[in-house]
């Protein structure tokens, strides 16, 4: 079993109109591309987010037919405190970790993160670099070291990725462009030259 634990609690500082989690990209806000993948792909789904996001996100992840865990971020300290949350939240040996703002996952992209591992995490990389945002992590001990990092004020997703043990899945053994799924959306020019599927 698999917890797909969504990170929203960013202050989407770079994007000129509001919070880019609800953003329209095809007709529908960015976090629900992501939800729509992880619920196919997970037997729960967890969304971790400001206290201020949790009454919009769930009206808009609600008109689609969603209804997911909200956790409230105990503290604003970026993506690890999200995935900390998310996971302390999770009661599966696995999680998928995914950014709000990553709409071109799917089925499957997840699917090439799956199989079995004795690592603690299982990233892509691409062009030298894994992508944290999107990976499969084993759920305590991930927890674990998200807190342990906090107490010690350390902020730095990649920090966490080097407190695990990582499983790298390279982006050019994949039969799909790993660059193309993995790009998210930090900007108002990021979403307008973003396609999902090919629709704009």
């Amino acid at each position: 079993m698999t917890t797909g634990v969504i990170l929203a609690g960013g202050h989407s500082r770079r994007f000129a109109d509001g919070d880019k989690a609800l953003a329209r990209l095809a007709g529908r806000p960015l976090i629900v591309h992501v939800a729509e993948t992880l619920a196919a792909s997970c037997d729960a789904l967890l969304i971790s987010c400001r206290a201020s996001q949790q009454q919009p996100l769930r009206e808009a992840l609600g008109s689609h037919g969603y209804d997911p865990t909200v956790v409230v971020d105990e503290a604003v300290v970026g993506p690890l405190g999200g995935i900390r949350d998310g996971l302390h939240k999770a009661d599966t040996l696995w999680s998928y970790v995914v950014g709000c703002d990553f709409p071109g996952i799917d089925t499957q992209t997840l699917e090439a993160l799956d199989g079995e591992t004795d690592a603690e995490a299982v990233l892509f990389a691409s062009s030298g670099r894994t992508q944290p945002l999107c990976g499969r992590y084993r759920t305590e001990p991930t927890a674990v070291a998200a807190d342990n990092l906090l107490s010690a004020d350390c902020r730095r997703v990649t920090t966490l990725v080097s407190e695990l043990s990582v499983e790298v899945r390279p982006g050019e053994h994949q039969p799909f462009a790993v660059d193309t799924r993995l790009k998210n959306v930090n900007t108002r020019a990021d979403l307008d030259s973003l396609s999902v599927d090919g629709r704009e």
